[in-house]
């Protein structure tokens, strides 16, 4: 039987020299029959090679048994080559494979920015300061804005290989309103994650830069406006529902058992949390105050409040104005002076007047004001002596409905 061997002091070299990214070592392939002495062969053979970005040469012919095959490693770590009968000559020459090969990374000469979505890929081409080489794309990137998002940083080689160093390097953004807690982060064992709170709305980019290295700008990432979602009782969060907006039961004064319109008077909660556009909590990463309104202009309703580290809150609310036939009451929350954050606007909220407790009357040019303190507007109209004056009597409950 004949086989392919690789010159054992080819092997030799790379076992003493722990050969570098982007060797281009000349490794000799050679014909031998079964006790590996050399064979006068002309037939063609290749190099094939673990690392799937390794340069390999084309099929060479054997001279005299011979032929020097140089070849480029890409990725840092064991290598297995393997020499190859490429021809069609009969009979096959059994394949050679070595693995005693260790390719180490060469020196940093770059920084790598990688974000969600993409997956580190040693040695893909090309190998510029690009946003191509050196990464596997699996996934657009969208982050809501307000929240906070990672990215990693890595020291490189021109192969795009992690070169193990303690480099202090400095990140970047082009979000003008980006929330940055800690700029300037030392590698540790070439790598580092930098975590920020991008505001803007729209594509941005992020980055690092280091003295004496090519900078890196990531992949471009959307920031998508994030979105506040109020809940009133008797409602649970159901994210992914789009259509119901996150929401899923209906406003209830008892939950459990029927639904109950609220009353007058009656206290009830409601909660607020941070979502996505598909109603999954998010927490905060900046600094988010809750106002609250609602066409209820006599509701007892929270006071400008920070939203919680969690994302979610809970408050007290009292509605005055019965609204249950003329289409229920609205409470609205958004996010103070944050454009980014979409505000929310409850489910109508049917509101029946309290138990009865007084009449309230009401003379020409008089008009009634559910909820307000007197439950009227306007100033009643003078009549001459001897006239018939018409008024109006309604039974109400203590808040004028």
């Amino acid at each position: 039987m004949l086989f392919l061997n690789i010159f054992h002091q080819f092997l030799s070299h790379i076992l003493e020299s722990q050969s570098h990214t982007a060797l281009n070592p000349v490794p000799v392939v050679r014909a031998t029959d079964d006790f590996w002495n050399l064979v006068d062969d002309g037939r063609s053979v290749a190099l094939d090679a673990t690392d799937v970005f390794a340069s390999t040469p084309p099929a060479t012919p054997l001279n005299a048994g011979e032929a020097a095959l140089g070849f480029t490693a890409r990725i840092a770590g064991p290598l297995t080559l393997q020499a190859i009968d490429a021809d069609n000559q009969v009979p096959k020459l059994a394949t050679f494979t070595f693995s005693g090969l260790t390719v180490q990374p060469n020196s940093q000469v770059k920084l790598q920015a990688l974000i969600p979505g993409e997956v580190y890929t040693p040695g893909k081409p090309p190998y510029d300061t690009g946003t191509s080489g050196g990464r596997t794309v699996l996934a657009s990137t969208v982050v809501p804005a307000g929240t906070p998002f990672s990215f990693t940083v890595r020291g490189v080689d021109n192969q795009w290989n992690t070169a193990n160093t303690a480099t202090t390097v400095s990140m970047f953004t082009d979000d003008p309103a980006a929330i940055i807690p800690q700029r300037t982060q030392s590698l540790e064992g070439g790598a580092t994650v930098f975590t920020f709170t991008p505001v803007t709305v729209g594509n941005r980019t992020a980055g690092a830069a280091a003295t004496g290295f090519a900078s890196s700008t990531s992949s471009v990432f959307t920031v998508a406006s994030s979105r506040l979602s109020l809940l009133v009782q008797g409602e649970t969060p159901d994210p992914g529902n789009i259509a119901a907006v996150g929401r899923a039961g209906r406003p209830d004064l008892v939950p459990g058992g029927g639904v109950d319109n609220f009353v007058a008077g009656s206290t009830f909660s409601v909660s607020v949390r941070l979502t996505d556009g598909s109603f999954n909590l998010l927490p905060p990463g900046v600094p988010i105050t809750l106002r609250f309104t609602s066409n209820d202009p006599y509701a007892l309703l929270p006071a400008n409040t920070a939203l919680d580290a969690s994302g979610a809150m809970s408050f007290d609310v009292s509605l005055a104005s019965a609204t249950a036939l003329r289409g229920g009451t609205t409470i609205w929350v958004e996010a103070l002076g944050n454009p980014n954050i979409l505000a929310s606007t409850s489910t109508a909220i049917p509101v029946d007047p309290a138990y009865p407790s007084k009449l309230l009357l009401l003379a020409q040019g008089m008009r009634l004001d559910q909820g307000s303190a007197s439950g009227f507007q306007g100033s009643a109209i003078a009549t001459a002596a001897g006239s018939n004056y018409p008024v109006a009597i309604f039974v109400s409950d203590v808040y004028n409905n």
